[in-house]
């Protein structure tokens, strides 16, 4: 009489291969959301550069004097409508950042990202990248 079907060997085999594979699954998982809502950041940071670059064109080159602000209360003197906010702020995560210098000629958007202990940083100059955090930043000068 011959039986068909699996040994507790061969289950118990296959049920370890699953659960390892299911472990460096739900390991890697939390980290890959990290990274898109880092790239969600650096997208909307984009964004609010595109929209104070358009400002500065149409009040003859002065950016919105302000001193550090959360950059959604930057929208409002915009008039812009949905502006982006940073994906974590209902967990506590710091808003996006803006800083002018007093006559307005030069800013200074930053966001802290997720994923590494860095913020991104983008100013009136051009000039674009990360900073270790903490990142000081004072009347609008570019930390980079």
């Amino acid at each position: 009489m011959k039986r068909s079907g699996f040994t507790l060997v061969e289950l118990l085999i296959v049920m370890a291969i699953i659960s390892v594979l299911g472990t460096l699954f739900i390991t890697s998982f939390p980290a890959s959301q990290k990274r898109a809502r880092d790239a969600h950041r650096r997208n909307d940071l984009k964004q609010y550069q595109t929209a104070l670059e358009a400002y500065a064109n149409k009040k003859g080159g002065i950016y919105p004097v302000s001193a550090t602000v959360d950059a959604d209360d930057l929208c409002t003197t915009f008039g812009m409508v949905g502006c982006s906010e940073d994906p974590r702020l209902d967990k506590g995560h710091e808003s996006y950042k803006y800083q002018s210098d007093a006559s307005g000629l030069n800013y200074v958007v930053w966001a802290r990202l997720e994923a590494d202990d860095f913020y991104i940083v983008a100013c009136s100059s051009g000039n674009n990248g990360e900073l270790a955090s903490p990142i000081t930043v004072s009347n609008g000068v570019c930390p980079l």
